[in-house]
């Protein structure tokens, strides 16, 4: 567990990259599925994730 700010900046970078991954994961196998509504909302949810990424990456950049 963190004690400091880059410390938790770092571990949420790390939790997000898991969650993207799992997400394009999932899409991947709905567009197997040929289940297109799974793999749409799963890519909103993909997209957010994408942009939490990059603040906590642009984050640990001025910490």
């Amino acid at each position: 567990m963190g004690k400091s700010l880059k410390d938790f900046l770092e571990l949420d970078t790390k939790a997000e990259v898991e969650a993207i991954e799992m997400y394009q994961g999932i899409i991947e196998l709905a567009t197997k599925e040929k289940d297109i509504t799974t793999a749409f909302m799963f890519k909103e949810i993909l997209e957010d994730e994408e942009e939490h990424h990059d603040l906590f990456t642009t984050m640990l950049e001025e910490v």
